[in-house]
């Protein structure tokens, strides 16, 4: 009897062994399906995310395409030059550009300074010397600005003075 219920014992296993062989290569067959989709799937999400971003330059492009026919086409004249910035700041407004600000106290994130004059300890903006845009407050390009030193250390020092912009 010791050999009947040994090849029971190993039938048994064998039985059992091909089952598990079945079921991993169905679970191996159901990932490969499902590793096919998910390729897809982001496949999909890819090219979605470009059509997006396409579509999201769509103004911008129009509108540049705009401003170089207008320089391509028409006698260059001062006019034209400010008509030309203006749309340039509309189409940077159109996209929550704004620009900074260039009379209130030095703001180091926000302006490089070009040069320094005065005696004082506080250093307020004299003058614009090169736009500076930011948004959503993070500053895109710095304002490049001349910095005038007001406050104490300078007898005739106007605290309240906000500087030439």
């Amino acid at each position: 009897m010791t050999t009947s219920a040994d090849e029971v014992t190993l039938a048994t296993i064998a039985d059992r062994l091909d089952g598990l062989t079945d079921l991993f290569r169905r679970r191996l067959l159901e990932d490969r399906a499902k590793n096919s989709m998910l390729d897809s799937l982001q496949s999909k999400l890819e090219r979605a995310e470009r059509i997006q971003s396409a579509e999201a330059l769509r103004p911008l492009v129009t509108r540049v395409a705009m401003v170089i026919e207008r320089l391509q086409s028409a006698p260059s004249t001062e006019d034209l030059r400010y008509s030309i910035i203006e749309e340039l700041e509309d189409l940077l407004h159109l996209f929550g550009v704004t620009p900074i600000e260039a009379v209130e106290d030095v703001d180091p994130r926000r302006h490089e300074i070009v040069s320094v004059t005065g005696d004082g300890t506080r250093l307020r903006v004299g003058e614009l010397v090169r736009a500076g845009y930011e948004k959503d407050g993070v500053v895109l390009r710095p304002a490049r600005i001349t910095a005038i030193r007001v406050g104490a250390g300078r007898p005739d020092a106007d605290d309240d003075w906000v500087g030439d912009a």
